[in-house]
């Protein structure tokens, strides 16, 4: 006998989305509170909810079963004490509600060692997230490709150059020869660029050797030295003070504002002047100090990055079929005090 019995079909958050004239985004900022809505919005999104009669189904769902209706996308973040990824993390998570879902981070320990991304990011996995943010500095492609099956996955802030993991970047090679450029502009012809192996930052990397390269295109005499990982810094710092003392550069490129400001603060304890004894440049821009000490810095487009990653994201987990993109945004140049114009100052600046 054929089984007549009807069976009532549950209703979706897009069934809400749908009858309320929003997006599915919209609904989801409704339902957790977010202050961003109007009232207006939130009074149609309420009124459809009760005349579809929806009940979000969350408590009923495991982390192991069906998908939350609210989405939760993972965040592998290398290390929020930075003030650059502090600010980045703050940045993702408003955008995060703003396109709709939950962001959750798992944080690597600060030694920034490929073995310690790769636990963060399984257990990620083990949580049940719908989606994964990769921005950290050393995990490889190797490492993710058997898991882009299984959820959406995009590379955020740093280089990503697999044809099948999409990333939202910054355009590191465009901004060391920005940056390179303008110590160009301002007559160095002796400059020592501090090198960050692709291990240990993959963005750092690409930057210094785009400034080395550019540099070296112009003529300009340059002299690397190569950086270690965490606890190492302080033996690079003394190789720079040693190419300084010895007029061997009159000016040190950084890849990185924090990088720069701990050799301006050595340089101090020196008794050495910036930029009277040597010009002094970085790339972040969001850190409070450089702009006390006038730090000429790149400003790194986060808040575009962020914004654009959150957007894809959210299609992502409406259709994860969608094809692969490679995008990269630029950042711009904010000069300062600690680029001068070679031979500017005289005497040792001591």
């Amino acid at each position: 006998m054929q089984n007549t019995r009807s069976h009532k079909t549950r209703v979706t958050m897009d069934d809400v989305a749908r009858v309320a004239g929003v997006s599915r985004a919209t609904v989801s900022r409704v339902m957790t509170g977010n202050s961003s809505v109007s009232k207006e919005t939130i009074a149609r999104v309420n009124d459809a909810i009760s005349s579809l009669g929806y009940v979000p189904n969350v408590a009923a769902q495991t982390l192991a079963g069906r998908k939350n209706e609210i989405p939760t996308v993972g965040l592998l973040l290398r290390n929020p004490a930075s003030t650059y990824y502090g600010f980045f993390y703050s940045q993702l998570q408003r955008q995060s509600e703003e396109a709709g879902f939950q962001l959750v981070a798992s944080v690597p320990t600060i030694r920034g060692r490929t073995a310690d991304e790769l636990s963060a990011l399984d257990r990620m996995l083990k949580l049940g997230v719908n989606g994964i943010f990769l921005a950290t500095g050393s995990i490889r492609p190797s490492d993710v490709e058997l898991l882009l099956d299984t959820v959406p996955m995009i590379s955020i802030g740093r280089p990503e150059l697999h044809d099948e993991i999409t990333a939202i970047s910054y355009d590191e090679d465009a901004h060391g020869e920005i940056m390179a450029n303008n110590v160009i502009y301002h007559g160095h012809q002796t400059v020592c660029v501090v090198n960050v192996p692709a291990e240990v930052s993959s963005s750092e990397s690409h930057r210094s050797l785009a400034m080395i390269r550019t540099l070296r295109e112009a003529g300009v005499d340059v002299a690397v030295v190569d950086a270690g990982g965490h606890g190492k810094r302080m033996a690079t710092i003394k190789r720079v003070l040693e190419l300084v003392s010895s007029g061997r550069a009159t000016c040190v490129m950084f890849p990185a504002d924090d990088r720069a400001l701990q050799f301006i603060d050595y340089c101090t304890m020196a008794g050495l002047k910036i930029p009277e004894a040597v010009s002094v440049t970085g790339v972040d821009g969001v850190f409070p100090r450089w702009q006390d000490l006038g730090l000429a810095t790149l400003r790194l487009p986060v808040e575009g990055v962020v914004a654009r990653a959150s957007q894809v994201m959210g299609s992502r987990l409406e259709n994860p079929r969608q094809p692969v993109v490679h995008e990269t945004l630029v950042g711009h140049f904010v000069p300062g005090r600690t680029l001068a114009t070679a031979h500017q100052f005289s005497g040792g600046g001591r």
